[in-house]
């Protein structure tokens, strides 16, 4: 099995998964972005729900995950084709990220350079501002892009 860090290699691809990731759920009729849960299914509606780090896994794997991948991280696992610790940490890593603690990528991707916390707190994505927060994320991928990471 791989790690995250053999699909992507520097913060900025991170956040522009997350970016790409976050929007291309939103499209989806069965599916809603909820920034408190990993992955939930509601059987009776049929509609999947999952925070910033199921949209980026979902965009890594290049799929969109059913009610069967969403209830199972197991599932997740085998499409990403990850071991489950390395997973689990990188889902907890977008978390934070997602609300301005950019310099957790730094951490994660094992990038020492003391510019880390320079990135942080320029955003704090929620339930009801990420889509008016993508902006700021966006400028925070620029500016890590323009440093090298």
């Amino acid at each position: 099995m791989r790690k995250i860090t053999d699909i992507i290699s520097k913060p900025s691809e991170a956040l522009q998964a997350m970016v790409d990731g976050l929007l291309e759920q939103d499209q989806r009729s069965d599916f809603r972005i909820d920034m408190a849960t990993f992955g939930n299914y509601d059987p009776e509606r049929k509609i999947c729900f999952g925070c910033a780090a199921t949209c980026t896994a979902q965009k890594l794997a290049g799929i969109n995950f059913t009610g069967k991948e969403i209830d199972n991280e197991r599932e997740r696992e085998y499409f990403l084709d990850i071991k489950m610790a390395d997973y689990n940490d990188f889902e907890n890593v977008i978390d934070s990220v997602r609300r301005g603690a950019v310099s957790d990528l730094f951490d994660y991707f094992d990038i020492g350079t003391g510019l880390q916390y320079q990135f942080d707190a320029k955003f704090d994505l929620e339930n009801d501002n990420w889509k008016e927060q993508i902006p700021e994320v966006l400028q925070v991928i620029e500016d890590l892009k323009k440093k090298g990471f």
